[in-house]
């Protein structure tokens, strides 16, 4: 009975997948850009792999794959 109550080890992952599909559709509204281009974009950058909140091997952050344009500036 208790390990029916656990969560499956899927359900951070299906809770942190919500939370990003909940901005997306929230930064669409905002700024008047089609969710399926955000969602697009930030695949094609990340393929939606956050690292964590560390920077990515090539220096970009979060599912769009930021960076510091002064950092990037500099090392060009």
């Amino acid at each position: 009975p208790l390990l029916g109550a656990a969560p499956s080890p899927g359900a951070p992952r299906q809770a942190a997948a919500d939370r990003l599909q909940e901005a997306f559709a929230a930064a669409a509204d905002e700024y008047h850009v089609p969710q399926s281009v955000l969602l697009g974009v930030s695949y094609l950058q990340s393929r939606w792999d956050a690292h964590g909140g560390a920077a990515s091997v090539t220096g970009g952050y979060g599912p769009m794959h930021l960076t510091d344009a002064r950092t990037a500036l500099a090392s060009a």
